[in-house]
């Protein structure tokens, strides 16, 4: 029986042994696992986005992916990038001086655009049962009032296929807002027309579910997200 006692002793020390070695080299390889922090947190440069620049230009100049860029900055639309906006870009260590950015009418009249209708967002920008969405949606909530998004020329003023009445303010440098589903225009084509000025009155014309503004703003004849252009409220 001692020997048995004895026996049975040393296999639970052996146990005991094998059970705490095992807990010790499973303790090293998870510490093992954990990812050093990345080496662009200690290495790159600040990029000040100047006029004409777009993330493929600042990748192919930095020799770095725009998914890197992407994923550092969290930009998840590659055209939500503006002038003057600054980007991390990881991996470089020596960049030329960049010139100061000149602030230009475009980015000034982009920054200051007001809000054409006092609703709520009924519809964002970007894919709607599965097609692209232009614009923005604001509902009647407020009143029914249209107003220019900002001090410009109206370029058209009608009836335009899907978008019922319509009007179209361009505001220099190839960049316009759009005005539609209205029930009433209250401008013609070639007004001047200031900030704020009321242009027209929510309606429900042309290819729409019930009265609201649909409201785009396009940069080259290329739709934009409209709540780039907009202020916070």
């Amino acid at each position: 029986m001692t020997t048995i006692h004895q026996f049975n002793l040393s296999v639970l020390k052996r146990s005991r042994f094998i059970i705490v070695a095992l807990i010790f080299v499973l303790s090293v390889v998870s510490c093992s696992k954990i990812e050093p922090e990345p080496p662009y947190i200690e290495h790159g440069v600040w990029h000040t986005v100047q006029p004409g620049e777009n993330l493929d230009t600042i990748s192919k100049k930095y020799a770095v992916t725009k998914l890197e860029i992407q994923q550092l900055n969290d930009i998840y639309d590659p055209g939500d990038i503006n002038i003057g906006m600054r980007i991390f870009v990881p991996r470089v260590k020596q960049v030329q001086p960049q010139k100061p950015v000149k602030e230009t009418s475009a980015t000034k009249t982009a920054l200051k655009f007001n809000w054409p209708a006092k609703g709520t967002i009924s519809s964002g920008f970007g894919l709607r049962h599965g097609r692209m969405h232009d614009g923005i949606d604001i509902t009647k909530d407020g009143n029914r009032e249209v107003r220019s998004a900002a001090a410009g020329t109206v370029v058209f003023s009608g009836i335009k296929k899907g978008y019922g009445r319509t009007i179209i303010i361009s505001h220099g440098n190839r960049l316009t807002t759009l005005y539609a589903h209205n029930a009433k225009l209250y401008i013609k084509k070639g007004n001047r027309v200031r900030r704020g000025t009321i242009i027209a009155k929510m309606g429900n014309s042309g290819k729409s579910n019930g009265v609201h503004l649909h409201f785009e703003v396009r940069l080259r004849n290329k739709p934009q997200n409209p709540l780039r252009y907009l202020p916070v409220r």
